[in-house]
């Protein structure tokens, strides 16, 4: 098996299993109840990481799951990784034969049990010794879930059905019993416009992080576009100041739905969910707080005419801190602060700049462009990235040419050696036989055509010693 398709499949199965304990990890349950909420997680259905259908865990698995990734403060997606065994891409018990064959049955019978499955097989090798010794029954079921030949379900009747994309629902508020357990990301864009270095007109877009237990504005800065890049630079910043939340409510828009976002949240040990379509309500509390915004701060800028957008980000800090947090909260009863102050925080440390930066990225395969030495990612070609050229004396001259490959008439055909020269100057530089090995003779030759140079046409036109000038003729 690929070594990149056995990390890529312990990297799903850790996913899955922080999905799993993830919000109990960013909301405990009250005391007594941790046991509940188990039994409760091992009832329900879980896709599984091959997509081959639903799967369910036992309770005490979730609980070893739970206990393991609440004591890693840094990374719990690792904890939660699987080690890979030193024998990896090893079959000790299965020959290569035998797989191919378990392969082929569980094609043709996807839905077949792993009973079944070993009853056949062993069948099949009793009448084809070739393919060797018959392995016990777990080490097929352990050959099966590594190879991802998970029971597929068969598909009832009524299944087929089209089946509403948002059921209808009662609406309930919600609230988390830490502060820094559940954070509610948006964007929001302003109704008044700044004006920019270039003297035009734009309309900012506020990115804004509000915890969700205490009220508190994580950060507040306003952008002039709204991408995934604007986004990760406000979140780092939020983290820089509050630390590392255990979860993160957005909704469904590009920048917070792009790669770099969730693999940097994943990498961070922060569970990113998004809510459902068309249902803004979900994520009601930052939704409220653009009002706040816009009734408050925006209303005290009126007087500014020519706002630009660092005087707007300046006094978007200062009423956040001077004014937001100091003013007693109409559903809390309290300030922000207060309330921070007298909750217990779930956030973890975070770490440097660096990390963060690191954070956000995606991972691509890129092979090498065998003509020209580049490299191209997503169809762009990437500056500077192209093959080391081999030193100038093991090619010799540059004028030297290369082996020669008989024509289909016999003549020799000449092929030029390669060149120590970079890429983008041979594209650019058209290439000339020198002239030091080979024949001056001209490129294209004109077909149907004598050439013949001026003096022999004049001598063509001179009469000859046996032809008489023209009006000279015999009496």
């Amino acid at each position: 098996m690929d070594k990149d398709d056995a990390g890529a499949r312990r990297e799903k199965w850790a996913r899955l299993r922080f999905a799993v304990v993830g919000p109990l990890l960013a909301s405990p349950p009250p005391a007594g109840q941790l046991g509940a909420e188990f039994e409760r997680l091992s009832q329900r259905d879980w896709e599984h990481p091959s997509g081959k259908g639903p799967v369910r865990f036992a309770a005490s698995t979730i609980e070893r799951w739970y206990y393991r990734a609440r004591a890693e403060e840094q990374d719990p997606v690792k904890a939660l990784r699987r080690k890979p065994r030193t024998d990896v891409g090893r079959e000790r018990s299965m020959s290569a034969g035998l797989i191919a064959a378990l392969r082929e049955q569980y094609r043709v019978h996807p839905s077949w049990a792993a009973q079944l499955h070993y009853e056949t097989l062993k069948a099949h090798v009793a009448t084809h010794p070739e393919l060797g010794p018959m392995p016990s029954y777990a080490t097929l079921t352990r050959a099966m879930r590594n190879r991802g030949l998970v029971r597929e379900r068969p598909r009832k009747w009524h299944e087929g059905e089209d089946k509403p994309a948002v059921e209808a629902r009662e609406v309930l508020s919600y609230e988390v019993s830490r502060s820094h357990a559940l954070w509610h990301g948006d964007f929001h864009h302003g109704k008044r416009r700044v004006l920019t270095a270039s003297g035009e007109w734009q309309t900012p877009i506020l990115l804004g992080f509000l915890d969700d237990h205490s009220r508190l504005g994580c950060h507040l800065q306003w952008y002039l576009e709204e991408t995934a890049e604007v986004f990760v630079h406000g979140l780092c910043q939020a983290f820089m100041k509050r630390d590392l939340p255990r979860s993160l409510l957005t909704d469904n828009g590009g920048p917070m739905t792009a790669g770099e976002v969730e693999e940097g949240l994943h990498r961070l040990g922060i569970v990113g969910a998004t809510t459902l379509a068309y249902s803004p309500h979900q994520n009601g509390k930052i939704e409220s707080f653009w009002g706040t915004v816009e009734g408050r701060l925006m209303a005290q800028l009126e007087g500014v005419d020519a706002l630009t957008l660092k005087m707007l980000n300046d006094a978007t800090i200062a009423w956040l801190e001077q004014d937001y947090h100091r003013r007693v909260h109409r559903e809390l009863g309290m300030t922000p602060h207060e309330r921070l102050a007298g909750s217990v925080k779930a956030s973890r440390p975070c770490p440097a700049s660096d990390e963060l930066k690191a954070a956000f990225r995606i991972a691509r395969k890129r092979t090498l462009r065998r003509s020209d030495g580049t490299v191209s990612v997503e169809g762009h070609p990437l500056p500077g990235a192209t093959a080391v050229a081999p030193p100038e004396d093991a090619l010799g001259p540059l004028c030297a040419l290369g082996p020669q490959r008989r024509r289909s008439g016999g003549r020799p055909k000449r092929r030029a050696a390669v060149h120590a020269v970079p890429p983008r100057q041979a594209r650019q530089r058209r290439w000339r036989p020198p002239s030091c090995e080979t024949r001056q003779r001209p490129w294209r030759r004109q077909r149907g055509r004598r050439r013949t140079s001026a003096a022999a046409q004049g001598r063509a036109r001179r009469p000859g010693r046996n032809r008489p000038a023209a009006g000279l003729g015999t009496p």
